[in-house]
C-alpha cells in the first residue's frame, strides 16, 4: 500500500484471489493475459520472496501449466474447497434466519456443517504450516481469513436461541480461543504482506479486539 501521487499511473490487480501461490500467478496470468512473470521473484523484496518458500526453497514453476500435487497447489485446492463450502453455507443460514423458519432436520443438519467447517479451516491452518515449512507462507493468509470468516458465520448462526442448535457457553469460549489464535497467526504475515496501513491490516485487528473483549468478559482464564 501507498499515497499515489498526482498524475501517476493507476494499475489494476491481475489476480482473484490475490493470495496465490507463486506458481499459480504465474500459470493464471499466462493462460489470462499470456505474459510469463518468470520463475523467480527477483524484482519483489527478499520479505516478499521468503513467503513462497516451501521447505526452504523457491518451488519450481511452469508458465504453461500447474503441476496438482505440489504443496501449494493441494493447499491452495484445500483452500478453494472449504471457501466454496463456506459460501453455500452463508446463504443457507442466511436465508434460514431470515425467514425464520421451524427448527426440522435440514437446519440441525446446516449447524453441524458449520460447526464442521470451522474445525476444518482451523485444521487447514496447522496442516498449511506443516506442510509448507513456513510460518509466513503467503497461502496462510488465506487459510487463516477463511477461518475467521468460518467463526463468525458459526457463531452467528449458533446464537440463534433454538436449543437443537445453539452453541453453549463454553462452546462459545472455546471458538473465540481459536479465533484469537487465528488472528495473531495471521497479523505479521498480513503486514509483511501488505503493509501496516492496509485496510485488511485494520479488520484483522478490530478482529483481534472483539474476540479479546468478549472472552474479557466471559472468560477470562482463557486468555492467560
Amino acid at each position: 500500500t501507498k499515497f499515489v501521487r498526482k498524475g501517476s499511473a493507476l494499475t489494476l490487480h491481475y489476480l482473484n484471489p490475490r493470495e496465490m501461490s507463486h506458481a499459480t500467478r504465474r500459470s493464471h496470468i499466462y493462460e489470462q493475459h499470456r505474459f510469463d512473470i518468470g520463475t523467480k521473484m527477483e524484482e519483489h523484496s527478499l520479505e516478499l520472496q521468503e513467503m513462497e518458500l516451501v521447505n526452504g526453497k523457491f518451488p519450481v514453476s511452469l508458465k504453461d501449466r500447474k503441476d496438482p500435487v505440489t504443496a501449494t497447489s493441494l493447499i491452495e485446492n484445500a483452500i478453494n474447497d472449504l471457501d466454496t463450502l463456506h459460501k453455500e453455507l452463508e446463504i443457507a443460514s442466511a436465508s434460514s434466519i431470515l425467514v425464520d423458519q421451524e427448527i426440522d432436520d435440514t437446519m440441525v443438519e446446516l449447524f453441524e456443517r458449520c460447526k464442521a467447517l470451522e474445525m476444518a479451516t482451523h485444521e487447514l491452518i496447522q496442516a498449511a504450516q506443516t506442510k509448507l515449512d513456513n510460518k509466513k507462507h503467503i497461502l496462510l493468509i488465506r487459510c487463516c481469513r477463511l477461518h475467521l470468516d468460518s467463526s463468525e458465520l458459526l457463531l452467528h448462526f449458533g446464537k440463534g436461541g433454538k436449543t437443537s442448535f445453539s452453541l453453549t457457553s463454553n462452546q462459545q469460549s472455546l471458538i473465540w480461543c481459536r479465533f484469537i489464535q487465528t488472528c495473531q497467526t495471521l497479523l505479521p504475515i498480513q503486514i509483511q504482506y501488505l503493509g501496516e496501513h492496509h485496510p485488511d491490516i485494520a479488520r484483522t485487528y478490530y478482529d483481534f479486539a472483539i474476540g479479546i473483549n468478549l472472552l474479557l468478559s466471559r472468560s477470562p482464564k482463557k486468555l492467560f
